[in-house]
């Protein structure tokens, strides 16, 4: 792995020593996830003479709600280094100073770093802990200086959000029932309680009607409202697959939703339109089919277009003269005048990394709060190969049920340490001699 010199700033990576399970009783910004602690300078930080070895370790340990992979810890600040110092670069190689990043892959994913578990709730484990540990000279000082030196331990991390909200939904008819009996109240909008993972510094809050009146019409839609908030003391740099670089505040991820007949009608920029003008290729496990359905209210003719089939070329399902069904395959009827509705059966969950290009990109700095609408569309009507809010084995709504908003986030963030140096240059004291 090539490194990359920045003029005035050393970075030193280190290698992680797998250290004992252990918990601070205070440890420091746990909303970051992971948190540097029990840091130790030797000599200490007051007492450093110029040109002697300083060696600065600490324990890094996961207090938050996800695993951190590709862990990687950097000591950022030692300007006085020349990386360029043949005499540097031969004390780099031969282990003097310990200046490289972890040489090896350790969860299989073609990235350097280490991995460092989260708690485990369940069984009352702590998050797990391991210690890094760096080795450099002190800087060079004419006799008699003493200078103070401002550096950090940076440590870069994958960090993962999953958010999951339920809304109840009921058929109209089981509504006015239970309303009539005083057991329900109206639908609100309000924000609804969500489980978050918890210490992370990515949070998503959801917000949106707390109960779906479904039916008596065949399609209904509700609006919710997604506010993602970066808590942490710092900003998310995650490499964006759709420019292939690192950007400040970027999100990644997942938001879908589950339920029968459900799924997002537009959400971040992806409809049923932007599907079919911009068919994707590559698609991961959570998208094996695409099924958009058009229908005229008038002539209640069919377009389906599955994933497999070439976009010019859907099935074409249709009413002959007689009543039966007729299909064409290989011709594109032109749109009817009247669309109504036109829905998206699959994907019921959409993806940064699946439509790099086509979805909005959420981005956010220390502090910052993004919100975004996405609307759920609800089916209440048989369809062939299609689970529906309409029971087909009853011949009728279903009278309620429960859905469920996830959103799964990942992000590449960091945490900084100070570590405050004094350095001092002795003045050399010469022996005088003494009388003949």
């Amino acid at each position: 792995m090539k490194a990359r010199i920045i003029p005035l700033l050393a970075v030193f990576s280190i290698v992680f020593i797998a250290g004992c399970i252990g918990q601070s009783a205070e440890p420091i910004g746990t909303i970051n996830g992971l948190v540097v602690k029990n840091l130790f300078v030797d000599p200490p930080q007051d007492q450093i003479q110029s040109g002697e070895f300083i060696t600065v370790t600490a324990d890094i340990e996961n207090v938050g709600g996800s695993s951190a992979r590709n862990v990687v810890a950097e000591l950022v600040g030692a300007s006085w280094l020349n990386l360029n110092d043949p005499a540097v670069q031969n004390s780099v190689l031969s282990g003097q100073i310990r200046l490289r990043n972890f040489e090896f892959d350790e969860d299989g994913d073609g990235l350097s770093g280490t991995t460092i578990t989260g708690p485990e709730p369940r069984f009352g484990l702590p998050g797990q802990l391991k210690t890094v540990s760096f080795r450099l000279p002190a800087p060079l000082l004419s006799e008699g200086q003493k200078a103070n030196f401002d550096l950090k331990v940076r440590i870069s991390y994958d960090y993962e959000t999953s958010a999951i909200a339920s809304v109840k939904g009921y058929s109209r008819e089981r509504y006015n029932t239970l309303f009539q009996q005083g057991k329900i109240t109206p639908p609100t909008t309000a924000a609804l309680p969500t489980q978050v993972s918890p210490n992370v510094p990515i949070t998503i809050s959801i917000t949106g009607p707390d109960k779906l009146i479904i039916g008596p019409f065949p399609y209904d839609e509700y609006t919710y409202q997604f506010s993602f908030n970066n808590i942490g003391t710092s900003v998310p740099v995650t490499l964006s697959p759709a420019t292939n670089r690192q950007e400040d505040g970027l999100l990644l991820g997942t938001i879908w939703v589950q339920g029968p007949g459900v799924f997002w009608r537009r959400c971040l920029g992806i409809a049923p339109e932007t599907l079919l003008t911009n068919p994707v290729s590559g698609l991961n496990n959570f998208f094996t089919s695409l099924n958009v359905q058009y229908e005229d209210r008038f002539s209640a003719w069919y377009q389906n277009t599955p994933w497999g089939d070439a976009w010019n070329a859907a099935g074409v399902i249709g009413l002959g003269s007689a009543g039966d069904l007729f299909v064409s395959v290989g011709q594109q009827p032109a749109p009817p005048q009247i669309q109504w509705p036109a829905y998206v059966l699959f994907p019921n969950a959409i993806s940064w990394e699946v439509f790099p290009f086509l979805m909005e990109p959420i981005k956010l700095r220390q502090g910052q709060s993004v919100t975004k609408s996405c609307t759920v569309g609800i089916i209440n009507q048989p369809l062939v190969g299609a689970t529906t809010w309409f029971d087909s084995f009853l011949g009728q709504s279903r009278s309620e049920d429960t859905i469920l908003i996830n959103a799964h986030l990942k992000y590449r963030y960091f945490v900084d340490q100070n570590v405050g140096l004094t350095v001092t240059a002795q003045v050399i004291r010469f022996p005088t001699a003494g009388p003949q």
